[in-house]
């Protein structure tokens, strides 16, 4: 699995969304799971290209 390198204005966006998110439930584990579940899907889209 490689790394793929998102750009840092659609890392800001997501961090910000999340970051909101995390303040509302903190330490949700079922966040955190649907976190990593998309960045895995957004690279999985940024290979395809």
């Amino acid at each position: 699995m490689q790394d793929v390198k998102l750009t840092d204005e659609e890392i800001e966006k997501f961090n910000k969304i999340y970051d909101k998110a995390w303040s509302l439930h903190k330490g949700n584990v079922v966040l955190r799971q649907i976190y990593y579940m998309k960045l895995r899907f957004i690279r999985k889209l940024r290979l395809r290209k």
